[in-house]
């Protein structure tokens, strides 16, 4: 189940088995109530996060309602169901996500077999990770299951035929009741475990995929009236456990006989069962052996037949095969002829292609951005942070250098007007939306709420390399389309700050010029002329 059972006094043992016993797959409704959530670990830098469930089954994708500023202990008393049809090992991914404007982001995710979800109707808290290898824990989730229709494992049986009193497999909170499992796998009074096998190949599911450790088998049972208590994990030698026939004390002598005549009577109709088959396979071959001859007769005469039109149609056979390569030449001939026009299309495309990336900025290309008044470039190096501030990689101004620290990409475009298909290729024009990426170190241009390292007054700018959001837009200001060597002004959109530079050298790092965003007004050291590479 859920919740961990209670541990008792351990006695250290493993083993190995003979493999699972087969059970009826899992065919029915799986119904989850997503309750809450506490520990969250943080994925957003400012405000509040937002979060919601995303319950993953094969293709499925269901959601919750999301927790608006819910933050690290969201609450949502929401309601899942997924349709789970004859799956023998059903796993259900569990993904804790952040709602953004953009891009969701994922904060936590658990992937557990249904087996552990449904051993018990009660709410109970399960954990959660930062990472499908379940490495890192990232805070946990409180939740109740249940099952409508066919499940894998068996019930647990009420009263235990053999005194097993409680079974329960898994790790920490992740366990399932494997009672009614191990009934079934009782022979002549013994539960035998063998030594260097895997549980989770014995039972049928792995409890937490891909965690190499913690996981076990804890098992109760009655032995001459007395509970016995075992605990036995991953590393272990054979274990036999001997149990008592809690049910059958009284009757054994007469339910052996029975059973024996039984099997008498079995055996005898197995032997009739099997003389019945052996004569009807006789028979069966034997019509079969008739038919094959009577079909390869008719088929040598079909051959015969068929040897003696071939002969007479071979000479008109010949005589069009002839005129088909006839008409293949003429037609490679006109292919070859088409081949040539299109090499020659081809290249006025290449041509018109090169003549617009030197007349336009367009998206998808590569290009240096020079500070009008200074000269300087905006150049960014990757591993190079701020010694403050959000300690994010440092944008500013220099000479650039030969490691492509100058040089940015444009891509990411949104046309606020016309139309909103853009590919690379396309013309960047006047309040298009866009985002630079550094191609150096393969983070984008970006700005925040976070004060310059000097000018108060103005926002820091950086070179972030965390997950996409909308501190990367940026809006293009020109004349009409942008061109290489025309003035442009690019204004961050979420903080309407303009990309601005000025003399100031910093006292940091490689004493870079300071490259700011300067918020709600404009003057001449907010402009850039972009130079193709």
């Amino acid at each position: 189940r859920i919740t961990h059972p209670d541990f008792f006094a351990r006695t250290t043992a493993t083993f190995s088995f003979a493999g699972p016993l087969p059970m009826p797959n899992y065919d029915g409704k799986l119904i989850l109530n997503l309750v809450r959530a506490n520990d969250l670990r943080r994925v957003q830098l400012l405000g509040k996060q937002d979060p919601y469930v995303e319950v993953v089954y094969r293709k499925n994708k269901k959601k919750t309602s999301v927790s608006k500023d819910g933050d690290r202990s969201p609450v949502w008393n929401s309601a899942v169901e997924l349709k789970i049809e004859n799956d023998a090992q059903p796993y259900v991914t569990l993904n804790v996500m952040n709602k953004n404007v953009t891009l969701d982001e994922k904060i936590a995710t658990l992937r557990v077999p249904v087996a552990v979800l449904v051993s018990s109707d009660a709410e109970s808290w399960i954990p959660l990770f930062k990472e499908e290898e379940h490495r890192s824990k990232a805070g946990k989730l409180l939740l109740s299951a249940k099952f409508e229709g066919t499940k894998g494992l068996p019930g647990t049986p009420n009263p235990s035929r053999y005194g097993l009193v409680s079974a329960h497999y898994g790790v920490e909170t992740l366990t399932a009741d494997v009672l009614g499992f191990l009934e079934s796998k009782v022979a002549d009074l013994k539960l035998v475990f063998k030594s260097n096998q895997d549980l989770s190949g014995y039972f049928g599911f792995d409890p937490l995929n891909h965690h190499m450790s913690g996981k076990k088998l804890v098992l109760a049972y009655l032995r001459n009236d007395k509970v016995v208590r075992v605990e036995i994990g991953e590393k272990h030698k054979d274990v036999t456990i001997q149990l008592e026939d809690y049910g059958m004390r009284a009757a054994d002598a007469k339910a052996a006989q029975l059973a024996a005549k039984a099997a008498e009577s079995k055996a005898a109709a197995s032997r009739l069962e099997q003389e019945k088959a052996e004569a009807e396979e006789r028979a069966k071959k034997e019509a079969e052996m008739k038919a094959a001859y009577l079909a390869q007769m008719n088929k040598t005469a079909a051959d015969l037949k068929s040897a003696q039109e071939m002969n007479m149609l071979t000479a008109n056979n010949l005589a069009i095969t002839q005129a088909k390569v006839e008409e293949l030449k003429r037609k490679q001939v006109n292919l070859e002829t088409l081949l040539q026009v299109a090499k020659a299309k081809s290249a006025a495309l290449e041509r018109d292609h090169s003549q617009k990336m030197a007349n336009f900025v367009c998206y998808g290309a590569r290009y240096r951005l020079r500070h009008k008044n200074t000269g300087k470039y905006l150049i960014s190096q990757n591993g190079l942070k701020y010694p403050n501030g959000s300690h994010q990689q440092e944008v500013g101004c220099g000479a650039g250098d030969a490691k492509n620290t100058h040089v940015w990409i444009i891509g990411c475009g949104l046309r606020v007007h016309g139309d909103m298909n853009l590919r690379n290729g396309d013309r960047v024009m006047n309040q298009d939306m866009v985002r630079l990426r550094h191609e150096q170190s393969g983070n984008r241009l970006h700005s925040h709420g976070e004060r310059s390292w000097k000018h108060r007054d103005q926002q820091e700018v950086t070179c972030f390399d965390g997950g996409s959001d909308d501190n990367d837009d940026w809006r293009v200001e020109c004349d009409g389309g942008w061109r290489p060597g025309a003035l442009v002004r690019l204004v961050h959109i979420r903080e309407n700050a303009a990309l601005h530079s000025h003399d100031t050298m910093r006292d940091f790092n490689n004493r870079l010029q300071d490259v700011t965003a300067v918020k709600n007004r404009r003057d001449d050291n907010d402009f850039w002329i972009a130079e193709a590479v």
